[in-house]
């Protein structure tokens, strides 16, 4: 949702946009930077209400009138299932938009380009970060209860496609074969063995999709990006409240969730590790991840959908690697080091695929376990 990397916005430039929102503030305004998103600022006045002021990244979401519009219409929609199912307040699954002073759900800069939003955030909440397994139920939990609600009774029509093509793995195997043989900045021979261990696997990198086409997998609304800090929890409990950043969600196959989920939680080292020999796996909180995940949508889920957990989280994991390689190859040379994480990146999830892929009989009974 932040801005491009390398653009900044300053505090006051985020102050002036605040009173272009109608929020409930009073006495004392307080802005401070969100702790998991650039670009983005928590507003508190001595209202009890909280806010998540965000710049829109344009890159990634030329139309904010159609991203807010699926935003606004998630957000009523999960808010009013979890109201159903008797969930307080503060655990309505989703952060509400805040309308705009002009009318709208988003406000613009005076460049009339560069567009804001406001989201109504629970008071005491963090976002969350896996550091132990109850961590990873959390996750699981928070993101299975989005599932379920968005395929209980959600009107037409669908979604509008925020971000077109971005699981189609095939496109981004096409991209990197085409940027190594190009190799604009001669990087490619920085990461041969790499490049090649990543294109040596093209099954388990368009699986998911391919079964998706052919509608062997139902088609239910995935959010498609669904980092753990997108999920706001309880300071004080820890249980999640709510989900603040939909912004990619769509109509596809929950199992691209699944595997992102699964595949953040089993690596036990950072993204941009230094080494990635370090890569190991963590199957116990892969097991929590999915005891939470199947605690809140294990229901909504076939047994053919069970069945392709694993190979989800192989394909999503390699089109992590796909993508930060292509990236690494194809970023300009100006780009402040960006190449550098991205090889780290590429690196780490190449590393996290072949543990997998060499674990892969433990994972799927482990799915097995938790699915009985």
């Amino acid at each position: 949702m932040s801005a491009p990397h390398g653009e900044t916005v300053s505090g006051e430039t985020a102050a002036r946009m605040v009173d272009r929102f109608r929020l409930d503030l009073r006495g004392r305004v307080r802005l401070s930077p969100f702790p998991a998103e650039a670009q983005s600022f928590v507003v508190s006045s001595d209202a009890p209400a909280r806010y998540l002021l965000q710049r829109v990244d344009r890159r990634a979401f030329p139309d904010a009138a159609a991203l807010m519009s699926n935003v606004l219409r998630i957000a009523n929609h999960v808010r009013a299932r979890a109201t159903a199912e008797g969930a307080p307040s503060a655990t309505r699954g989703a952060a509400r938009p805040m309308p705009a002073v002009e009318d709208g759900w988003f406000a613009l800069e005076p460049d009339r380009t560069t567009a804001w939003r406001a989201l109504e955030i629970p008071d005491s909440a963090e976002p969350l970060e896996i550091r132990a397994e109850g961590d990873a139920l959390r996750y699981g939990a928070a993101i299975g209860a989005f599932h379920r609600r968005m395929a209980t009774e959600f009107a037409w029509p669908p979604l509008i496609e925020t971000a077109p093509g971005l699981h189609d793995t095939a496109a981004h195997l096409e991209a990197l074969d085409q940027a190594a043989r190009s190799d604009p900045f001669g990087r490619a021979r920085d990461a041969p063995a790499d490049i090649a261990a990543i294109l040596r696997y093209p099954r388990y990198a368009a699986y998911v999709g391919e079964e998706q086409r052919r509608r062997v997998l139902p088609e239910r609304v995935a959010l498609n990006h669904c980092r753990p800090r997108f999920v706001l929890c309880d300071v004080a409990s820890g249980e999640p409240l709510c989900l603040w950043n939909v912004d990619r969600a769509m109509s596809g196959t929950v199992l691209h969730d699944v595997g992102e989920m699964a595949r953040i939680v089993l690596c036990n080292v950072a993204e941009d590790a230094p080494n990635a020999g370090l890569v190991a796996l963590l199957p116990e909180r892969f097991e929590a991840l999915l005891r939470g995940y199947f605690r809140e949508a294990g229901a909504l889920l076939t047994g053919v959908e069970r069945e392709r957990i694993v190979m989800a989280a192989l394909g999503m994991t390699l089109e992590r690697a796909i993508v930060r390689m292509t990236a690494f190859l194809t970023t300009a040379a100006d780009d402040g080091g960006a190449a550098a994480r991205h090889l780290r990146r590429a690196r780490t999830q190449i590393t996290l695929f072949l543990r997998m892929l060499a674990g892969r009989q433990l994972l799927e009974r482990i799915v097995v376990g938790v699915a009985r």
